[in-house]
This record gives C-alpha cells, structure tokens and sequence, in this order.
C-alpha cells in the first residue's frame, strides 16, 4: 500500500471514530501489558530523602516509540504513590511531559492524531499532563511556526510545587526503527545525544530557576522503557500484529497459530542523579557540558535495557561506563 493511500484510509478511519474506539481498547488492555519493575528498597529510601527534602524529578525516557509518554505513565503514577508514604507537606502531585504538536495535529500520522485524545486521558488519569511543543523538526518538515505561548504553558505547568517533568531523550522515535533489511528486536537503539537534540539540560536548568520560589530542587531519574516498538510500529506508525494481538483476543487466537503472541512493554528506573552525583562524574563545571550530561544520563538508561535497545551504548560495563 502506497503510502498517499495508507494515509487516506488512515484518514477515513480517524473521521469515523474507529481511531477512537482503537484507542479506548488500548486503553483498557494496557494495564496488562505495562509492567513496572518494583522499585528497589535502595531507590525508595533515595526517593523518599529527596521528596521530602524539596526535590522533584526530571524523568529521562529513552525514547523510542510515540506510545512510550504513555505506558510510561503508569511509572509516574508509582512515584506519586510512593511520595505519599513520606512527609505529607511534601508529595509529588504529578508530572509534566513535553510532546511533539505535530502528533496531536496529524502532521505525522491520522493514526496518532485519532489516538491523541484517549492517549492523553489515558495518561492524565496517571497523574502526567501534556504540554504540546513544535520541535526544530516539525518546523522543517511540516512548515510549522514556533509559539511563545507554548513555552509559557510549560513555564506555567511546570512551576508548580511537586510537580516533575518527563523527558523525551533524542525527541525522535529514531532509536526504535529498524534498519533496512531488520525487523523485530533489531533496532537502532539509542543514540548518543548532541545538545540540540534533546532538552534535557534547558529543562533542568530551568526546574532549578522556577523551584527557588517554591523551596524544591531537580534531580535526574534514568529511565528505560523497552518494546514499545513491538506494539506500534516505529516505522510504519501502525499496529504491529503482536500490538494487536495483544489487544484483541480474537485476532490473537488466529495469530498465535501463527507463531505471534501478545508482548508485554517493560519499565525499570534507575537511581536518583543529584547534582553531586553529576559533580562526582563529571567534574564541578558539570552544568556547562551539556553533551556529557545527556551522554552520562543515557549510559544510565542503556544499563536499564536489554542488549539490542542499547544501540551506541552496547559496550557498557555494569556500573555504566
């Protein structure tokens, strides 16, 4: 299938609601397929310390499917839970996530822009809240314009006590595609990153100057999510027949026949990174080396994924060197 016509089909099925009801059904299978690990007791104690010291925070995702903000909530919600079991007076109250507004506009798929509006009920019901920013990309590759309003809505979302922000390391899906010729797990992987392909450092930098007023500070959390890619296609921007079979039971009967079974998306977190731990790792000029900070963080989320989702980092040893 063309891709002009896929995109019209695609089109077709967003206007009539079937997107929709894709995404509802999603949406009420995806508590069985998100699996968190438990947190460890030695990241609960960091967590619990921090959380009740002023700390929020700054989530890094590898990031390497469209759906990863979104299975990824299920995390948020944890830590949320989990900053209830301290100091009352200091609880996170839920996350913020920048996202592409080429999704939620249809720029990059009919598919993505139907599943828009149940994803991110989805993902609010988990306690993160969207915040849609036109990327350097989207404003080369679809002519969109850059609106100061949308920094001043993340400015406003943000600056709020307890609330932490997750990160789309690489604002790119590129890790979770395939070569040409590979299919399955043979993926890309991660990438290390340039500063101006991700913000984590602006955003950290950021949290640091709006959480003076409210007495709270950031602090990194590596996180790493893996398979997303075998739910929705990072290529196609299509449901994978494991994805589908996930979702629907009877298509699944059909296609285990088939050697296909339902797949399970995996979550681990990694430890708190506080600035004395950048420090520690980098030297005390940490701050002005952006490209070492991304690099370090993405060491700390390759250790969390298996082999093949490593990508660049693949030659890591165990304390992420």
């Amino acid at each position: 299938m063309s891709p002009d016509i896929k995109r019209q089909a695609l089109g077709f099925a967003e206007r009539a609601g079937l997107v929709n009801q894709l995404g509802r059904h999603i949406a009420s299978r995806f508590p069985k397929i998100v699996r968190v690990d438990p947190f460890t007791p030695e990241f609960q104690t960091a967590f619990r310390g921090l959380t009740d010291d002023g700390g929020v925070p700054l989530l890094v995702f590898g990031h390497f499917n469209h759906m990863d903000p979104i299975v990824g909530a299920h995390l948020c919600k944890g830590l949320v839970d989990l900053s209830k079991e301290g100091d009352p007076k200091k609880q996170l109250n839920g996350f913020v996530a920048t996202l592409a507004k080429s999704v939620k506009e249809g720029k990059q798929s009919p598919l993505l822009k139907g599943l828009y509006p149940t994803m991110e009920a989805y993902a609010n019901l988990r306690s993160v809240e969207f915040v849609e920013i036109t990327r350097e990309v989207d404003v080369r590759r679809y002519g969109m314009k850059k609106d100061r309003a949308e920094i001043d809505l993340l400015k406003a979302r943000v600056k709020r006590e307890g609330v932490g922000v997750v990160i789309l390391a690489g604002g790119t899906v590129q890790p979770g595609r395939h070569p040409e010729g590979k299919k399955g797990d043979d993926i890309f992987g991660l990438k290390k990153l340039e500063d101006g392909d991700t913000d984590i450092t602006s955003m950290f930098a950021v949290m640091g100057r709006w959480g003076r007023d409210l007495n709270q500070y950031p602090y990194f959390v590596p996180v790493g999510i893996n398979r997303t890619y075998r739910f929705l296609s990072s290529d196609s921007l299509m449901m994978t027949p494991e994805g589908i079979a996930s979702i629907y039971d009877r298509p699944w009967k059909i296609l285990s026949l088939l050697g296909i079974e339902r797949m399970f998306v995996d979550i681990k977190v990694g430890m708190p990174l506080m600035a004395e731990d950048m420090a520690g790792s980098l030297g005390t000029d940490w701050r002005n080396n952006p490209n070492e900070i991304n690099n370090l963080l993405m060491r700390r989320v390759a250790l969390l994924l298996p082999p093949n989702a490593r990508g660049e980092f693949s030659n890591l040893t165990s304390s992420g060197s």
